[in-house]
């Protein structure tokens, strides 16, 4: 038994759908792999260096943060 045809605009339609989801993901994976830059980089290629300087930034901010809410925060009483 053979398999069925597809319809003639099947390949012209995968090609389009195949750069419309490029052109919606990938400007976040080259972010992505950009914030593992160097601490003397920024949003350039080539990458300055490999580091996860901005992802401890971005921890620490948030730790800080939950702490300070935390303090603000009334205590609960039982």
């Amino acid at each position: 038994m053979r398999p069925a045809r597809r319809a003639p605009g099947f390949t012209p339609l995968a090609v389009l759908f195949g750069l419309f989801v490029l052109f919606l993901y990938g400007p976040i994976a080259t972010i992505a792999v950009l914030s593992f830059q160097g601490p003397d980089g920024g949003l350039t290629f080539p990458m300055n260096g490999v580091s996860l300087r901005w992802f401890r930034a971005l921890f620490e901010r948030q730790a800080s943060a939950i702490s300070a809410a935390r303090s603000r925060a009334p205590p609960c009483s039982a």
